[in-house]
């Protein structure tokens, strides 16, 4: 019997995940809006910025996430050394550096692909809801990479699939 309640929890909390997610195709203006209004909602967390303009001139948006995003952040890191460094300097391990890693998203490539637009834009919205809300992963995701999110790198074909 309690596994069906199990089931049934599962169950309802997938219908209220799916329940909570806007699934609408975005057009231009509301894909911007979108990713301003993420900005807006995890503003120190977030850095929206233009790779620069389509044919028809509109601009190529690019949300960053990252704890310090915009800048490219060194990350201490304690190695062991040879057995040769060792003999050197008589220490066991050394102090270097390397830059923190970054990915990037890219979707919308041609003007029918409208699955990864949407997908992007949900994921920006999951980045920001779950680190405002103090999830541990997400947290020390952000904290530990930065990640860029190119949700149309082919806007003006969207649009004109779109109004076909």
């Amino acid at each position: 019997m309690s596994q069906w309640f199990w089931i049934l929890g599962r169950v309802l909390l997938l219908v209220g995940a799916a329940a909570s997610v806007n699934f609408f195709h975005h057009r231009y203006e509301e894909m911007v809006k979108a990713l301003f209004d993420v900005k807006s909602a995890c503003p120190y967390i977030t850095r929206l910025y233009s790779i620069g303009r389509s044919v028809q001139g509109r601009q190529l948006y690019v949300l960053e996430f990252s704890d310090y995003p915009g800048i490219h952040e060194l990350k201490p890191v304690l190695t062991h050394c040879t057995p040769h460094q060792q003999l050197r300097s008589n220490v066991s391990k050394s102090l270097t550096f390397s830059v923190e890693p970054e990915f990037k998203y890219v979707a919308n490539m041609h003007g029918n692909e409208v699955l990864g637009r949407e997908l992007l834009l949900q994921l920006a919205e999951f980045l920001c809801e779950e680190y405002r809300h103090g999830n541990q992963r997400i947290t020390q995701l952000i904290h530990e990479t930065r990640i860029h999110l190119l949700p149309s790198m082919n806007p003006d074909g969207y649009e004109v699939a779109a109004a076909q």
